[in-house]
């Protein structure tokens, strides 16, 4: 019996550490999806970006829509519009049930692009509005393919529901530049 005693006081306390260490896990577990807002900063980068890139992109379509006589050009810019007026408002709600801020303003890059395009007139205006709209659209499909696997699952699903609008952007884009004689 003695030989006993001292295996079942080992056994216990290795027991009684066990169930600590695991009730630790469990907790550090909980306050961590009891967390929704947290995001990865990466994530909340990507938002802020997006939402950034989208509102200089509905603001210069409008300028777009009512300066261009080009048909085509002035359908780009009434579709870059909308998508991203709907494209915005998501982020806006993805946002705020991730707590993160998101910029009130466009960049100062992102009005001095706005401004030069805007400055010109004609078939020049229209191609350097649609040659800005195709690096750009270029740039955000690389961006947004990347986070199709982002940390946070909502962000994630968010990319990967926009990616079609934006190569759907990129074609029509791409369609302008050959109609107005580009390559």
């Amino acid at each position: 019996m003695r030989t006993t005693l001292p295996v079942l006081g080992v056994v216990g306390a290795t027991a009684m550490l066990l169930i600590s260490s695991a009730a630790r896990m469990d907790a550090a577990r909980d306050a961590r999806s009891a967390s929704p807002q947290a995001t990865p900063a990466q994530s909340a980068t990507f938002l802020k970006n997006a939402h950034e890139g989208g509102q200089a992109e509905i603001s210069l379509a409008k300028t777009m829509e009512d300066k261009t006589s080009n048909p085509q050009v002035k359908t780009l810019a009434q579709t870059i519009r909308r998508d991203h007026t709907a494209a915005n408002a998501e982020i806006e709600s993805l946002a705020d049930k991730k707590g993160v801020t998101l910029p009130t303003e466009v960049s100062r890059d992102h009005q001095a692009k706005a401004d030069r395009i805007t400055k010109l007139s004609g078939p020049t205006m229209d191609k350097a509005y649609v040659d800005t709209m195709i690096a750009d659209h270029r740039a955000d499909i690389a961006e947004f393919e990347k986070h199709q696997k982002d940390a946070d699952p909502d962000v994630a699903a968010w990319a990967t529901k926009t990616l079609p609008t934006l190569r759907n952007h990129l074609k029509l884009a791409e369609d302008a530049q050959k109609a107005l004689g580009g390559s």
